[in-house]
């Protein structure tokens, strides 16, 4: 990404400024605003992406006079229709300088009638299961704590649950790349910032009850049995080239091994 990362996401999150206090940030924008927010430095820097995904909430939205639609068609976006759905799923895409975009993208809870997408006031979102662990109690600080432009506060998962969630929904995926994505989030997060290890674990612990929670302890168990499994394979092939340079790959592959048997474990109940 040529652009300033902060270039990029000004640009979305100005656009749906007037409905911060109803959205959550999803995706692979949520690392990169933990080291914002984090007390000190990471220990590197996590993957960036193209996009920008927002959770909206089913049956709790409230729509203004200016709707969110017009909202960011107002900001310079422009619709780019993504599927054949009825309805379809719905990107707002904006030209930027070197020949790059911004987009935004609307996510939301999968109801009972299994809608690919659902219809939220304005808005087009993709329905989605296991979105409802991000809304769990989200953080919310001012942008300016993030460093960046604007006024009101911005909503991010908590460590706990976007790791969670991350696990959850990676063996769902459809493409073996975005699975590897999942999983090297999920040991981003707890790695990269150990001042939150502790809670994040014992976050995870107290989900251990929750609907799904064994599966996602099972299926870390299978991926992650040794450092030929499945798993180990994803998070490797994310692994940025100057991250963790003082390991050779097979320690590196060791290393995360113990670190995702550590989510296993503190989901695991027996």
């Amino acid at each position: 990404m040529s652009l300033s990362a902060d270039r990029v996401l000004e640009e979305c999150i100005q656009a749906i400024e007037p409905y911060l206090d109803q959205l959550v940030v999803a995706g692979g924008w949520v690392p990169y605003l933990y080291v914002k927010l984090y007390e000190g430095a990471a220990t590197h820097e996590p993957l960036l992406t193209a996009d920008f995904d927002a959770v909206i909430a089913r049956h709790a939205f409230v729509e203004h006079a200016i709707t969110l639609d017009k909202t960011i068609l107002s900001a310079g976006f422009s619709y780019d229709f993504s599927s054949l759905d009825i309805p379809p799923v719905v990107k707002y895409v904006k030209d930027l300088e070197d020949n790059q975009q911004a987009e935004i993208e609307f996510l939301t809870e999968a109801g009972a009638t299994r809608r690919p997408v659902e219809v939220i006031g304005s808005i087009n979102a993709q329905a989605l299961q296991h979105i409802d662990v991000l809304l769990d109690n989200p953080w919310s600080f001012p942008l300016e704590n993030y460093a960046l432009k604007g006024s009101g506060c911005l909503k991010v998962p908590r460590p706990s649950q976007y790791v969670l969630h991350k696990i959850l929904v990676a063996p769902r995926r459809k493409g073996a790349r975005k699975t590897a994505k999942d999983l090297y989030y999920a040991f981003y997060v707890l790695d990269a910032f150990p001042a939150w290890r502790t809670k994040v674990l014992e976050g995870l612990s107290r989900c251990s009850h929750q609907k799904d929670a064994q599966a996602a302890a099972g299926y870390l168990a299978a991926m992650f049995a040794d450092i030929d499994s499945p798993g180990v394979e994803c998070v490797a092939s994310q692994r940025p080239q100057i991250a963790y340079a003082a390991m050779t790959d097979d320690q590196f592959r060791q290393y995360c091994m113990h670190r995702m048997n550590e989510l296993r474990n503190a989901l695991h109940h027996p």
